[in-house]
């Protein structure tokens, strides 16, 4: 707990400068370099994660032969386009993840949702090192509509935690199923 020391970082002084004099860190500047520097990592870790997870997903779909086109903003839900053979269809596809470290790390929550036949999403969850592929009319039909907070209007996702819940018998059509792309108007 580290509030009872008065902070992550004086906890962590605390840690890297023994049970000496607990206030001679405050004025050790090399410590408080280490520590600006794990809080950096800290956040661009966090803050990049997503995008992270953003390319590994364009670099299975790649390896899987799809011929994958990326946007340049994300401001429509969109972080990439597929096109498929013969070139005259595509798909739209919204990638989101969530870290093995999350607190609900198989909780998509609040996605602003417009359901049609070619936008998909892929859902990418690290703790079991899933990929889901979903239709977005099924993410609508199995999500929830939030009805109040934050998030009203918009929809929320639960992925199965257990391979044995009858939730996991439901969605295992969209586990790792990248040839729901391929086929999605059959």
């Amino acid at each position: 707990m580290l509030w009872r020391f008065g902070g992550w970082r004086k906890a962590l002084a605390f840690h890297f400068t023994g049970f000496g004099n607990s206030c001679e860190f405050l004025q050790n500047s090399r410590v408080n370099v280490v520590l600006d520097i794990i809080a950096e990592m800290r956040f661009r870790d966090t803050a990049s994660f997503g995008k992270r997870q953003e390319y590994a997903v364009i670099a299975e779909l790649l390896k899987r032969g799809f011929d994958v086109y990326m946007t340049l903003v994300d401001d429509q839900g969109i972080d990439c386009v597929i096109r498929l053979k013969g070139g005259k269809r595509y798909l739209d596809i919204q990638i989101k993840a969530r870290s093995k470290d999350a607190r609900h790390w198989n909780l998509f929550a609040g996605m602003p949702l417009k359901p049609r036949s070619n936008y998909f999403f892929i859902f990418y969850t690290e703790m079991n090192q899933t990929f889901w592929i979903m239709p977005s009319k099924d993410v609508y039909r199995l999500g929830s509509k939030n009805v109040s907070g934050k998030n009203i209007g918009k929809t929320s996702l639960s992925l199965p935690k257990s391979e044995k819940s009858k939730k996991a018998e439901a969605f295992n059509k969209y586990k790792n199923n990248f040839e729901l792309l391929r086929h999605f108007d059959k």
